[in-house]
């Protein structure tokens, strides 16, 4: 298909001039008159053009006005517009490049003009055309796998659920559309399984390998005992897929909750808090563990304690108190002191205190969170 270039001008002989011009060194294009600033619209309403040259001075609508309405229109003004104009015009010029001309050229054009500068502009104006299309094509494409891929990692995080005696709320506040932080909730057999996690990175890496680490964490659940065999199944087959690359590196506390325990066990995430309703006890559950994709050697020990009716346990990634700054895991008990100080409002309104707690550390970030951030919270209610 050839390329259609309009050519805006009053005068025919001018509109010739060019026409001639531009055929005789351009091959592929197809010139299209216009003789004024209505009838160029009218075209560029109906026909695929690729470029615009144009006059600036024509009777009724002249060049700036045709090009403030050729910008101001979605569908036309990436369209490359060049203008044509008389050296005592040169300020019409500036405001015709501040309003998104692309360049421009003087007249009475010269013969060296006509033969080599007109053609070179309007080649140039036609592959920056195309490789705008490009990248608008490129850009819609990735935006549409974003939305894919935000809409998958959302069917796979739930925010609320029930399963045998164990009620579960979560938050997941990503600073990208989508992101690396994870938190997942299985019920196998009598027990429920819990993990959350935090991956490397933001975007759709980041969110590709959390939804696959949800997948290996159902896989691994179903043939494994504890938290720590499942973590060191994990790591194996992160360091298997992804040899030691940055993406594999993912922080994770994985829990298993029976009728009277969790067990768990901590890949270098931040420790969870405890809370047992009956003691009116609060507790950081330390534990040891690297980062998973780290080593092939590392252990994940499983720890357990006492779960009751009534007890709470929060769970939470680094996101959450990370401001950017020096701190990095000393953020960790900052938490622990929200819990603490706020150990009231864990009482009744669980859902409510999540969020009112989530928007303390909002607020403590004074620009919204720069990580992604999760939290999640389980309470034993049977």
């Amino acid at each position: 298909m050839k390329s259609k270039v309009l050519v805006v001008d009053d005068s025919p002989i001018n509109r010739k001039i060019i026409a001639s011009s531009l055929t005789a060194k351009l091959s592929g294009i197809e010139i299209v008159e216009a003789a004024d600033g209505y009838e160029a619209l009218n075209i560029l309403g109906e026909a695929e053009i690729s470029v615009v040259l144009q006059d600036i001075m024509m009777p009724g609508m002249d060049g700036i006005a045709t090009l403030e309405a050729i910008k101001a229109r979605p569908e036309l003004k990436n369209i490359p517009v060049i203008m044509v104009t008389a050296l005592s015009e040169i300020e019409l010029v500036e405001k015709a490049l501040s309003l998104g001309a692309l360049d421009y050229l003087t007249k009475p054009l010269t013969a060296e003009q006509i033969k080599i500068t007109l053609p070179l502009k309007v080649k140039n104006a036609l592959e920056f055309y195309e490789q705008k299309k490009q990248l608008l094509l490129f850009h819609q494409h990735m935006t549409d796998e974003m939305q894919l891929a935000e809409s998958l990692q959302k069917s796979m995080i739930v925010e609320q659920g029930e399963w045998n005696g164990i009620k579960l709320w979560g938050r997941y506040i990503p600073c990208e559309d989508i992101g690396g932080d994870f938190f997942h909730c299985l019920p196998v057999g009598h027990r429920v399984w819990l993990i959350i996690a935090d991956v490397w990175g933001h975007g759709i890496a980041a969110a590709m390998i959390s939804t696959m680490l949800t997948v290996m964490f159902n896989a691994a659940v179903q043939q494994l005992e504890t938290p720590g065999a499942v973590l060191e199944s994990m790591n194996r087959m992160l360091l298997n897929v992804f040899q030691n690359s940055r993406y594999s590196v993912v922080s994770a506390f994985v829990a298993c909750v029976d009728r009277k325990k969790v067990h768990y066990a901590n890949a270098g995430h931040p420790y969870p808090v405890i809370y047992h309703r009956k003691e009116q006890h609060l507790y950081q559950l330390e534990s040891p563990g690297l980062l998973l994709g780290v080593s092939e050697q590392a252990e994940y020990p499983t720890l357990e304690m006492g779960f009751g009716l009534g007890d709470r346990l929060l769970m939470y990634t680094d996101g959450i108190f990370d401001k950017g700054g020096p701190e990095g895991f000393a953020g960790w008990p900052l938490v622990y002191e929200y819990c603490r100080d706020h150990a009231g409002d864990f009482d009744e309104d669980l859902p409510g205190a999540l969020d009112r707690m989530i928007d303390y550390f909002t607020k403590r970030q004074g620009h919204g969170f720069i990580d992604d951030a999760a939290v999640m919270l389980i309470c034993r209610n049977a």
